[in-house]
């Protein structure tokens, strides 16, 4: 008889992520060496970076691109699937200039603590305390110490106002090598075009929330997902501090610059760009003039054309938003095509909140990155077969 060892949770958690990295390696034919015990995790953050640089592809059908896959991708933040990350300050500076983006450590933080393994170690070399209870100690402000007991609780403007003025009588922030950017995949765009975000380029006028919610245990603010009308996930990104307009574009260029090379020009007016917030999207100061980009992607964002979804329409109040930006002009062209795709696949896709805000960073993307592919294969086998994707009903979905 052999042993059968009792199938506990971290013996089936292991097995897990073990099998998964197993058939991406096989389908990649990715060369990885395994010598040491983290070696697990770096491969599949090897395979984080390759991810982020490029769109998913898929098996495109007929059915599929009456929906819209090809000319519409539509855009959209989750915001229930964040991680914790670490509360360091890091600055994302290239050739002496300050970008406009969240400026958060991207790593997570060490278990029971505030900050990742290695600002903790320098933390603890100024005598900073890197825990929770002795971080609000240190602070000395007793509006901060009540969030102790909930650190997962949103903090006031008053709570946020006395985080910041530690970090500046701390005047601890220093340039480092990994910054959010990096995570977004984002990193190689911004240092070719330190341009392409100046700061103070934000101009909101429409009161569209985008989640600026303050908390002392930080915590990443979930992904933007970029999904064609046919529902299949064309990229995704994490997001930091909040689903921020300079986050969204620096996203969207980012994989437009990829989308289009194989465009012809004239043809980038039929593609349409459609997301909740591109009423404050286009108002940017980086928006109103060509961008910092070799011929003809300078003209790139001006030459498509762009929606509000009609799923969020309703919800915008100015009337520039519906008048600019109205779907319709859409549907006039094309009938079929299907502008809720994101919330569709937010539908299916937050059925996983428990599993991703459960697990750290490294996992969180890998596993994200595993269910996307599934999904997509799954969405193109649909089609083949002259059906649509099963999706749970939108109604049941919230931000």
């Amino acid at each position: 008889n052999h042993f059968v060892p009792e199938l506990k949770r971290k013996i089936i958690q292991e097995a897990f992520w073990n099998d998964e990295l197993h058939q991406e390696i096989v389908d990649h034919q990715i060369d990885f060496i395994f010598h040491k015990p983290d070696c697990r995790e770096r491969c599949m953050m090897d395979i984080d970076k390759q991810r982020a640089l490029v769109p998913y592809e898929h098996e495109c059908h007929s059915l599929c691109k009456e929906r819209g896959c090809g000319e519409l991708f539509v855009t959209d933040g989750i915001w229930k699937l964040g991680y914790p990350i670490c509360l360091f300050k890091v600055p994302i500076t290239v050739e002496g200039m300050t970008i406009n983006l969240p400026d958060c450590c991207p790593f997570e933080p060490e278990h029971g603590k505030l900050f990742c393994k290695k600002h903790a170690s320098e933390l603890k070399d100024a005598g900073i305390p890197d825990n929770l209870l002795g971080y609000a100690r240190q602070i000395q402000k007793e509006v901060v110490a009540t969030t102790m007991d909930c650190c997962n609780e949103d903090l006031t403007d008053e709570q946020h106002m006395a985080l910041e003025d530690i970090f500046k009588r701390l005047n601890y922030q220093k340039k480092d090598s990994i910054a959010t950017v990096d995570m977004q995949g984002s990193r190689e765009l911004v240092s070719k075009y330190p341009g392409l975000l100046d700061e103070n380029q934000e101009i909101t006028l429409c009161r569209k929330d985008t989640g600026t919610s303050k908390r002392l245990r930080q915590w990443s603010r979930g992904y933007q997902f970029i999904i064609s009308g046919g529902g299949h996930i064309e990229m995704f990104s994490p997001l930091y501090t909040s689903e921020s307009p300079s986050q969204v574009f620096l996203f969207l260029v980012n994989y437009l610059a990829k989308k289009l090379e194989h465009v012809p020009v004239e043809k980038w007016k039929d593609v349409f760009i459609a997301y909740d917030n591109m009423c404050n999207l286009d108002r940017m100061k980086a928006t109103k003039k060509d961008l910092p980009l070799p011929p003809p992607f300078n003209k790139m964002w001006s030459s498509v054309s762009k929606i509000i979804d009609s799923f969020h329409l309703r919800n915008h109040k100015g009337e520039n938003c519906k008048l600019l930006y109205n779907p319709e002009k859409l549907k006039v062209v094309h009938e079929n095509y299907n502008t809720q795709a994101c919330e569709q696949t937010f539908s299916w896709l937050s059925r996983f909140h428990r599993i991703l805000s459960s697990v750290p960073r490294v996992h969180n993307h890998f596993f994200l990155h595993r269910m996307v592919k599934k999904r997509n294969k799954y969405n193109s086998y649909c089609y083949s077969q002259g059906k649509k994707p099963v999706l749970p009903n939108v109604n049941h979905f919230s931000n």
